[in-house]
């Protein structure tokens, strides 16, 4: 019990780092955002619907490039 009291207290100095502050348009924003709780869905689901259709678009060009090194391999194995 009495060694606990003997241990030394130490702190850590953190630096304040003054170059990023929130400008008055940013804090005006977050609080007009905490005011507002309603969220659009259909923004929310157009947002995904564009996501998945990129997504798309590159599995799609992978795929095609699967398929094509496949053939070229094929072809150049068959002479």
């Amino acid at each position: 019990m009495i060694s606990n009291y003997n241990k030394k207290i130490t702190s850590t100095i953190v630096p304040i780092n003054y170059n990023n502050h929130i400008n008055l348009q940013e804090s005006e924003s977050i609080n007009n955002f905490k005011k507002n709780p309603k969220v659009n869905i259909n923004l929310l689901m157009a947002k995904i619907r564009d996501e998945e259709k990129k997504s798309k678009i590159v599995n799609l060009g992978f795929f095609s490039l699967a398929i094509t090194v496949l053939l070229v391999s094929g072809i150049i194995l068959s002479f």
